[in-house]
């Protein structure tokens, strides 16, 4: 329920969840002390000739004994939690880093290295290697298709100049 997070009872306050197994019974525990303790407290009020002080003191100290004992309880079990948190934490980390390690080497193996012996190959039909070889055999979907179509392109081109050369021949033919 809803508990103060200062000493003053009216202030700002926090839910805190129900407690369970043992921490529930220690809690009943302090609640019938503190029954005990505010009831001797209102009597002494009451009836100030008839306070029994020692008795007071002598709750008091139980009801201090007893929520010690919860507050103990409670912080082993929240101590408990946040260790679980911790170790969830790691492990996702661990997990999370995995994950990228494998996407980064399945977009090197995958797009990196092709798209480089692409880049290799259109450098040297640049240079005018028209025998140049793409190398790797790693490609696939549209880098499959890319090489192919570089592969096209340089034939095509071969066969252009081909056509080229037969159409000079020709010509040094027909004029000499």
């Amino acid at each position: 329920g809803q508990a103060p997070t200062t000493l003053d009872p009216n202030g700002e306050k926090a839910f805190l969840p129900k407690q369970k197994g043992e921490i529930s019974a220690q809690l009943k525990i302090v609640e019938s002390h503190w029954n005990k303790y505010r009831k001797l407290l209102e009597q002494a009020l009451e009836e100030p000739e008839n306070a029994r002080f020692e008795e007071i003191v002598e709750v008091s100290n139980v009801v201090l004994a007893e929520s010690n004992k919860a507050v103990v309880m409670i912080q082993k079990s929240s101590e408990g939690k946040v260790a679980t948190l911790i170790w969830l934490q790691i492990f996702l980390m661990v997990v999370g880093i995995a994950v990228a390690a494998v996407s980064l080497y399945l977009v090197n193996r995958d797009v990196i290295l092709p798209l480089l012996c692409l880049q290799g190959f259109a450098r040297k039909v640049g240079d005018g290697d028209l025998d140049a070889e793409v190398g790797g055999d790693t490609f696939k979907a549209e880098l499959l298709e890319l090489e192919q179509a570089m592969l096209d392109m340089v034939a095509n081109l071969k066969q252009s100049l081909k056509n080229a050369q037969e159409k000079e021949d020709e010509a040094s033919r027909s004029a000499g």
